[in-house]
């Protein structure tokens, strides 16, 4: 009887070749996974910023369109105690109009940006912030063009905001422009 012997298996060379394929395209996979859990966290930050001052300018413009008086960077009446002194500010009077009628008088309706966030007082007192805490408001800019003479064209309010949301040791900035002109609420019988 002859004996032979046969080798079954691989060899250790085969087996550390193999192992390190395998270790390098482990690691390719999870970089690849960690760039696009990051790219999803950072579209995350920018739907909550883009949603909340969204939110902030349609607030803001619906109350201007309606709107007579405007003031920019000062106030119409007493001037407010303010911590934020060089914050944005704006100022109008606002009427509540249903079916073409004022069911509301003249309510002094400031805007202003103070510590990161939009804030509405209505006859000098704190309504609420139109931003949330996510968000941090790093710009508020309104830019007046108002028609004086006889001339027919409603006063233009444009609105600048820029903001940034933070979160995960992630930031995503973002800046919104609106335009706003007054509807004709000055014709009514006020």
């Amino acid at each position: 009887m002859q004996y032979t012997h046969k080798q079954f298996g691989f060899t250790l060379i085969e087996v550390m070749v193999a192992v390190s394929i395998f270790t390098i395209v482990v690691t390719v996979g999870i970089g690849s996974l960690m760039t696009v859990n990051k790219g999803y966290r950072q579209s995350q930050l920018q739907r909550t910023a883009i949603d909340n001052i969204a939110f902030a300018m349609e607030s803001m413009a619906r109350e201007i369109r309606i709107g007579t008086n405007y003031t920019i960077d000062g106030f119409i009446t007493n001037p407010l105690d303010l911590e934020n002194e060089e914050a944005a500010k704006f100022a109008f009077l606002s009427f509540d109009i249903d079916n073409n009628e004022v069911i509301d008088e003249e309510d002094e309706v400031i805007y202003l940006l103070s510590q990161g966030t939009i804030e509405m007082y209505v006859n000098n007192i704190l309504v609420g912030k139109l931003t949330s805490e996510d968000v941090t408001v790093t710009g508020l800019e309104f830019i007046l063009e108002e028609q004086y003479g006889n001339d027919s064209k409603q006063p233009y309010v444009t609105i600048h905001i820029s903001a940034v949301a933070s979160g995960s040791n992630q930031e995503s900035s973002i800046l919104l422009q609106t335009g706003v002109s007054q509807r004709l609420v000055n014709a009514l019988t006020i």
